[in-house]
């Protein structure tokens, strides 16, 4: 039993953590939504407005806190599948060219890279725990102490080079295979949109609070937020076409060994 369902994580493990992240994603967007009546960029911004507006930056933290908890919680165990995919594809050596190779090492770094950021997001937000109840005077003296700014920026910095690598390795896992995939104009789509996701979530770190509210800034949020749909929904169709092509390659790798072992 324990190894048939090692078995099925085994063969599953990049769609898994594809859709884990989506399901991370749309679970910190949509129930926020569902409880406050708006988008989530709203109060992240709002919460860097800690000199301009006291209650505003508390009550936004205390609404994002849970949900930005729950959807980093699934997006880091998808990163871990995702890392366990890279290693499965690190072990058909027959199959791998040497820019192939190249490909599996940026898939390496990029999955890295995202579970450090989602850690980082993890931790920020289960510090915050502490003061979603807590007195207003007592929230505002936490922001005010900036931990959760030097955190995102930090995580920030992880999540521009995830999304520039993750997009370089899919397209060049994708054209580099030896059985090539139906997938390869999306491959060159997701070669584009993750790093122009990654690139948006920094400028949306480091911009005043102010420039959300304006109507450049929502529609820049708004093109952020179809960015990451668009990259974690096409990644999850690329990876349900590419992985069962590597488990192939997996499976007659282990068939070769044992012909040879017998041999």
């Amino acid at each position: 039993m324990i190894l048939l369902v090692i078995d099925g994580f085994f063969y599953r493990t990049l769609r898994l953590g594809v859709v884990l992240e989506l399901v991370g994603y749309a679970l910190a967007n949509v129930s926020f939504m569902a409880y406050s009546g708006s988008a989530i960029p709203g109060p992240y911004m709002q919460q860097h407005q800690q000199g301009r507006d006291e209650r505003a930056a508390v009550d936004a933290l205390r609404s994002i806190t849970w949900p930005s908890l729950w959807g980093n919680l699934f997006w880091c165990m998808g990163a871990v599948c995702i890392l366990c995919f890279q290693g499965k594809v690190s072990s058909c050596p027959s199959c791998l060219s040497p820019r192939y190779r190249f490909g599996a090492h940026l898939l390496l770094i990029a999955a890295l890279c995202d579970l450090v950021w989602t850690a980082t997001n993890l931790t920020e937000y289960t510090l915050a725990v502490p003061f979603l109840h807590a007195p207003e005077q007592l929230t505002a003296a936490f922001l005010r102490r900036g931990t959760m700014i030097m955190l995102e920026m930090f995580s920030n910095s992880f999540v521009v080079i995830q999304s520039i690598f993750y997009g370089i390795a899919v397209y060049v896992l994708d054209v580099t295979h030896r059985d090539k995939t139906p997938c390869v104009g999306l491959s060159s789509v997701l070669l584009v949109v993750w790093p122009l996701s990654g690139v948006s979530a920094l400028i949306a770190a480091v911009v005043p609070g102010t420039w959300g509210e304006s109507v450049f800034g929502r529609v820049f949020f708004g093109g952020y937020f179809f960015a990451v749909l668009v990259a974690l929904v096409g990644t999850a169709v690329w990876g349900f076409v590419y992985e069962p092509r590597v488990n192939r390659d997996c499976a007659a790798e282990s068939e070769a060994g044992l012909i040879d072992d017998n041999l």
